[in-house]
């Protein structure tokens, strides 16, 4: 079975359950979870041809003030007027939210060209550390470390 035809399937799954929408979630610079909701009909275009969505998630801060640095231009902002970055959805993640009654997938953003460096997408970044200690084999690797430290500070009032 194709791609098409399981993505059919699934959207056949989806009407005989009586959902009308799917939730699709795009991890933030901060980790955040920011999505949105698609029609079945978008959604399934979307298998097709692939999406973008706005670089802002790049660039904005849990308050939604933008992130700047005085001189500097970051990788999102009014500089560059918040383009979209295509993304891959990430079907393998798809599960069930009961209380909204409908799947919810995450999307992975992706370089805009081939050979383009790609976007500071959290769950990319993510899955190269993990690649890179799992080349390390089942000695560890040296170059992972951890460490903690904790400060007290009294101060009079």
């Amino acid at each position: 079975m194709d791609t098409a035809e399981k993505a059919a399937q699934r959207l056949d799954e989806y009407r005989s359950r009586g959902c009308q929408r799917v939730k699709v979630v795009f991890t933030d610079v901060d980790g955040v979870l920011r999505g949105k909701y698609l029609s079945l009909a978008k959604f399934s275009k979307l298998l097709e041809t692939g999406g973008g969505w706005c670089d802002c998630v790049f660039g904005w801060d849990l308050d939604d003030v933008l992130y700047e640095l005085p001189g500097e231009a970051g990788y999102s902002g009014w500089h560059r007027g918040f383009p979209d970055v295509p993304f891959r959805l990430r079907v393998e993640t798809e599960r069930w939210l009961e209380d909204e009654h409908c799947p919810q997938f995450l999307a992975q953003f992706e370089p805009a060209e081939a050979g383009d460096a790609p976007p500071p997408c959290p769950r990319r970044l993510l899955e190269q550390a993990l690649g890179a200690l799992a080349q390390c084999g089942p000695g560890g690797c040296p170059c992972a470390a951890a460490s903690s430290t904790s400060s007290l500070y009294l101060t009079r009032p």
